[in-house]
């Protein structure tokens, strides 16, 4: 099968990449080893997937410390996803609804600062987790902690619903856009910005009805692009939950005008987040300051996930339009 030609997706923004990266790649790696998170073929995919490339992307202005922690999620993020998305060869952690409930019990016992109970299969990536949860809970205040704590806790809900879908009938269009935004890294990777990126914004700055709406944009916006770039991925693995698909589905469409309307959905958000970009709501002038970097992150957001996608990993097979 030829691989899939994307459209070249409308995004203005421009790349840069934290210095720190190397030294991240170095770190992460250990770290993978010394939990055996990757072995064989395996560790062999992982560097392929060159996901340090994707975190200094996101998190430009990052010290090696904060760098090195947000890489290691991402890394045990996609690893969990992975095991989550592949629908023909599932692992035995998820294989069954009840084994992956009691796995999410036992992420939110680490994130709740209470010990899991922890099935022996599912020992290295929790033992990861718990990690990297003391390292970013170092960074973080208590308060930056349960919000956070909770946004993992609803990424991995909505992976049971994603879960359930799987057996049963594929969401509609309409349920699906609703849902993305929790399905995949960029939920917990934004979520991550104010602490990696040490910008000090009160909770009624990043509450404020406008701020919320460049995220969420942010967010589908990196949704849409990733469902454009791993459609081939998806499709290999009998995963239908990517727009691309249901589109075709629901809307009777060829794949290639499937494709064309996410482009479109994507295009139409990211002009409404440029619009938004210039209207930021207004405070004092060192939170204003501080709301200009934590914007400034959600564009290399965008960027870094584009770039990533088409540049720096083998994870995805794709031509990019030109």
């Amino acid at each position: 099968m030829s691989p899939i030609t994307i459209p070249r997706l409308y995004c203005p923004f421009t790349p840069s990449v934290n210095p720190f990266a190397a030294a991240v790649t170095i770190h992460t790696d250990d770290w993978v080893r010394r939990f055996g998170l990757h072995t064989g073929a395996a560790w062999q995919k992982y560097k392929a997937d060159n996901f340090t490339q994707l975190t200094a992307r996101f998190y430009t202005t990052a010290g090696l410390e904060r760098l090195a922690a947000a890489n290691d999620l991402v890394v045990l993020l996609f690893a969990v996803d992975d095991l989550l998305d592949d629908q023909l060869q599932r692992s035995s952690l998820i294989q069954q609804k009840e084994r992956l409930q009691a796995f999410i019990e036992q992420v939110t016992a680490i994130t709740s600062g209470a010990a899991p109970s922890v099935a022996p299969d599912a020992m290295p990536w929790l033992a990861a987790l718990a990690d990297v949860w003391e390292r970013l809970c170092a960074f973080g205040p208590p308060q930056w902690q349960q919000q956070f704590a909770k946004s993992i806790l609803k990424m991995f809900r909505t992976a049971i619903w994603e879960f359930d879908n799987a057996r049963g009938q594929l969401p509609t269009i309409a349920q699906y856009v609703e849902k993305r935004q929790y399905l995949g890294a960029a939920f917990i990777t934004i979520g991550m910005i104010q602490v990696i990126e040490d910008i000090p914004l009160p909770p009624e700055v990043l509450q404020h009805p406008r701020v919320q709406e460049m995220v969420m944009l942010c967010r589908n916006i990196i949704c849409w692009a990733n469902d454009l770039f791993s459609l081939g991925k998806e499709q290999q693995h009998g995963d239908g939950h990517n727009l691309v698909t249901l589109l075709q589905t629901e809307r009777n469409l060829t794949q290639d005008e499937a494709i064309l309307c996410t482009t479109a959905m994507h295009d139409a958000d990211m002009f409404k987040f440029l619009r938004l970009s210039k209207q930021l709501p207004s405070f004092d002038a060192a939170t204003n300051k501080h709301l200009e970097r934590y914007a400034g992150t959600l564009n290399r957001h965008i960027r870094g996930n584009v770039d990533w996608s088409v540049q720096d990993t083998k994870r995805y097979s794709f031509v990019y339009g030109k």
